[in-house]
């Protein structure tokens, strides 16, 4: 089971979602100060064995470095360490 939190700028309709898929979800609005910083966020993530769901803009540099996979579907994932990318199996309409 992934353990999952959802950054303030994902609708909180994704929470019955994800858990209904699976896994363990909560909202960051509910269990932290939604005006506090990215990096309390990450601490708390951290500190509770999850990852975070986010549509973070503040991820610029590493959207322009990956943005041709992007386009292609591809999921990017960062932590303190590396970023991996993956091209999801996705049926793109053009």
């Amino acid at each position: 089971m992934t353990r999952l939190l959802v950054d303030m700028n994902i609708s909180t309709e994704w929470i019955p979602l994800l858990r209904a898929a699976g896994h363990w979800a909560v909202h960051w609005s509910e269990v932290g100060n939604p005006r506090a910083p990215d990096t309390a966020l990450m601490q708390w993530a951290r500190a509770n064995g999850c990852a975070i769901f986010t549509h973070d803009l503040d991820f610029g540099t590493m959207l322009k470095t990956y943005g041709a996979e992007i386009k292609q579907g591809a999921l990017v994932v960062a932590d303190e360490r590396r970023e991996r990318v993956r091209i999801l199996p996705l049926n793109r309409q053009k």
